[in-house]
């Protein structure tokens, strides 16, 4: 017999508490504590290790008893001890955490009165599910003394017959009672976070398939309109750090949170899932997969649909269909977009290149792959836009895929929001972009990159308010996504609210200090305000932080000129010619510092050279508070003319 065991063979007495394993029972100060079973056998085990250190993956191993589980359903039922028993992890009594390592069992056992519960504490036990109530025998007296089975066997059989059957009822009664009031009335949770999922594997190069699950279950429930799914770029915190879903559901304010966790093993895919409710501190559901990552499709369609399912979201048949679509049935070619999906994800020049090959081998084994066309269109239009590539070199290649995209897929809302993007930024077609971007939001309107396209969109037309609207929506979509925070600091740049635009841009920057964008808007609200020295110190910021690009030598230069500094001025000038020796630099960069030295014919030269070049900065000239002094430019005005911008 274990040492640890004390006054029999089922009991366990320490301080004020009694744990019966015969019974299944904990009781603390003459009060029942119920635990659920798995929390149960943890206690159990951990007080069977009385003194010793307990490993995490022996804890999975001998409670757990299965080949994976994720480490939040251990720290979930060690709350729930710590919770029953009135432990506090901070000063332990019972249960002490071991950084890095498990747990121990710290309580001295004692030996009590007698090895279990008092009978009457165990009558009164209320269990957490319909426990089945054998009917007692009626008392028996002196003057009516209890037949024989052999005097009166026919009689005596039709009694248990029918209390049985009483019984049975009684029990389905019960048990449909229970269902309706505990499973039918709880209302369906309309708001979900799905947390990145965790890479167990000791190859660091599977982190793309657990990114790229998690986006794409998140993706996929977020066309369901009656259903709030928080976007990956609000979770994206959560990402490698041990995450309680509980207290993550809270500071998210979501009604569930999936978690997950992952192993690639040559082959083979495990996947471990738990969706927790976070209103009623309950687990929903949880999975457990252990498959051919040639299965990776289906299993992942499986995931999404459970997810559906214990979330009670009523589903018409054309979002059942497009719930569980990937957009392919090659699992291969879903492999490869996951990979260009990672890399895009980077936003780097290097990831943009890798995510574009990933993309176009994606394709060669799917030609009909729509999203991986649309995310091809995607990555060229990054590159043009963040000067990599000269646009006209690359958003030719962009319009091609995208038409391919709508070709297979005309009901694909990411596919209508970049093709909008392409009309907006490279061919100026004003009213097409717009039919585009309200074609996606109607597709799906919990996309968010459909409103911010938007957004643009009315910021070019110097529609104020429609703007004001259209990033707030974004803004609700994606609250914390680094771009759309700045995008609303440029939506009140371009109305001449450079205040709002300054307190803006600092919130954005407290999310992030070192996220580029924001320093750029930040920079130009300074300027407008005459706030020179701060404007140098930002877009100086930038300059660091992109390692040169040639639209911050721009930005600087021209906040050099305007205040004063003409010989740095000119030096940021040298810079951008030295740049065009070796790569793609913007004219539209040269033309700000050349406004901002005050030589308008050279400015107006180097838009024209802008315009020629398809430069994506352009769309904003009507708005765009640097160019006030070329506006009244008879070659300033024609410019307008030709984008079709003017009054």
């Amino acid at each position: 017999m274990d040492n640890a065991r004390q006054s029999g063979d089922s009991c366990f007495h320490f301080d004020d508490v009694v744990v019966d394993r015969g019974n299944f029972c904990v009781q603390k100060v003459a009060e029942v504590r119920t635990l659920t079973p798995r929390a149960f056998d943890l206690l159990i085990y951990l007080i069977e290790q009385r003194g010793r250190v307990v490993e995490k993956q022996e804890l999975f191993d001998q409670v757990w008893k299965e080949a994976f589980v994720t480490d939040n359903a251990l720290t979930r039922a060690i709350k729930e001890i710590r919770h029953e028993l009135g432990d506090d992890a901070g000063a332990p009594h019972y249960i002490e955490t071991v950084p890095k390592r498990g747990y121990r069992f710290i309580a001295e056992l004692k030996a009590a009165p007698n090895g279990r519960l008092a009978a009457g504490d165990l009558a009164e036990i209320e269990m957490p599910s319909v426990a089945i109530i054998e009917p007692e025998p009626a008392a028996l007296t002196a003057t009516e003394p209890a037949p024989s089975i052999a005097e009166h066997p026919v009689s005596g059989s039709k009694r248990h017959t029918r209390a049985w059957l009483l019984t049975l009822i009684t029990i389905l009664i019960a048990a449909s009672a229970a269902w309706y009031f505990i499973i039918a009335r709880r209302p369906a949770i309309d708001s979900v976070a799905v947390l990145p999922f965790v890479n167990a594997s000791a190859n660091p190069e599977a982190e793309f398939l657990s990114d790229g699950i998690a986006n794409s279950i998140a993706n996929s429930l977020a066309q369901l309109p009656q259903l709030r799914v928080l976007p990956m770029s609000n979770v994206a915190r959560y990402k490698g750090r041990a995450v309680d879903p509980q207290e993550a559901g809270r500071a998210l304010g979501v009604g569930a949170v999936l978690v997950g966790k992952l192993v690639q093993h040559g082959d083979r895919l495990q996947i471990q899932t738990e969706l927790v409710s976070v209103g009623q501190d309950s687990r929903l559901w949880g999975g457990q997969y252990d498959r051919p990552l040639a299965d990776l499709l289906s299993v992942q369609g499986e995931i999404t649909q459970a997810v559906t399912d214990k979330l009670r979201v009523k589903l018409s048949d054309t979002e059942k269909q497009r719930l569980v679509n990937p957009g392919t049935a090659n699992n291969e070619a879903y492999q490869l977009y996951l990979k260009g999906r990672f890399f895009w994800n980077k936003f780097t020049p290097e990831g943009l290149q890798k995510s574009i090959e990933y993309y176009q081998q994606a394709i060669a084994l799917d030609p009909r792959y729509a999203l991986a066309y649309t995310s091809l269109a995607d990555a060229y239009i990054v590159q043009a836009n963040t000067g990599v590539v000269a646009p006209r070199e690359v958003y030719p290649k962009a319009t091609r895929a995208v038409e391919k995209a709508l070709e297979f897929d005309a009901a694909l809302a990411e596919a209508h929001a970049t093709l909008g993007a392409i009309k907006l930024f490279y061919e100026w077609d004003w009213a097409g972009a717009e039919r585009e971007f309200k074609r996606a939001i109607e597709l799906n309107p919990n996309y968010a990159d459909s409103h911010t396209l938007s957004g643009h969109y009315l910021k070019a037309m110097g529609r104020v308010s429609e703007t004001r609207a259209v990033v707030k929506r974004a803004q609700e979509l994606e609250p914390f996504s680094l771009l759309i925070n700045t995008d609303v600091g440029y939506a009140f740049y371009y109305a001449r609210q450079y205040d709002e635009a300054i307190e803006q841009s600092k919130r954005t920057l407290e999310m992030d200090p070192h996220f580029l964008f924001t320093h750029i808007s930040l920079g130009r609200a300074y300027e407008q305000k005459g706030m020179s020295e701060q404007a140098i110190a930002a877009f100086q910021n930038g300059l660091s932080l992109s390692g040169g690009d040639p639209s911050v030598v721009g930005s600087l230069g021209h906040a050099y000129a305007i205040a004063g500094q003409r010989g740095a001025a000119q030096k940021m000038l040298d810079q951008l010619q030295e740049m065009t020796r070796h790569r793609y630099v913007a004219p539209y960069a040269t033309a700000l510092i050349y406004t901002g030295l005050g030589e308008k014919q050279q400015a107006l030269t180097w838009l024209e050279k802008a315009y020629e070049a398809r430069d994506h900065w352009l769309i904003w000239l009507k708005v765009e508070p640097l160019f006030d002094p070329l506006r009244s430019e008879p070659r300033f005005a024609d410019l307008l003319r030709r984008l079709r911008l003017a009054e």
